[in-house]
């Protein structure tokens, strides 16, 4: 999520899946050095190549049957389909998501600064996608106002029928 996968919790479903037979990286891409307590970083410039290093890392395990599947929470399930839609070599494509709670839109994070920069670096085409993370970019899909969150006259999603 946006603790950038330094969260304690990880580390308890990394030891689950292991226990299952699964090779596990827990993959920290953002905030590592920080513990529970103490003053957090704004998400910003998140370098995406960097999960493309490690999952290519997994892959080449000697203990690895070469599948990889990359699993995240929130701001990482957004890092999670930004691998799936933009890593396309065969060395480091994931061979399946799980996107936990991800957002529809792309939003901020929130951070003591007030600054809106851009999330992720090297993900991919920044014009099929909304690359800010808040409303410093004009597709944003909400408005700020006093009287909180106002709808957005687009649509979002036009599916027929369950994802």
């Amino acid at each position: 999520g946006s603790e950038g996968g330094s969260a304690y919790l990880q580390e308890g479903e990394a030891s689950i899946l292991a226990t299952y037979g699964y090779d596990v990286l827990t993959y920290c891409y953002f905030d590592c050095d920080r513990d529970l307590v103490g003053p957090r970083a704004t998400l910003k410039n998140v370098e995406v190549t960097k999960l493309q290093e490690a999952i290519r890392w997994l892959r080449s395990r000697p203990t690895s049957n070469g599948k990889v599947v990359v699993y995240g929470f929130s701001r990482g399930a957004e890092l999670a389909l930004i691998a799936g839609a933009n890593f396309v070599d065969s060395e480091s494509h994931p061979d399946a998501l799980i996107a936990h709670a991800p957002s529809d839109v792309y939003n901020t994070s929130w951070n003591w600064s007030w600054e809106e920069p851009s999330c992720w670096k090297n993900a991919g085409n920044r014009k099929t996608w909304n690359s800010k993370c808040g409303r410093e970019d004009p597709v944003v899909p909400h408005r700020y106002s006093r009287r909180g969150l106002s709808a957005d006259p687009r649509v979002v999603e036009t599916q027929g029928s369950p994802a």
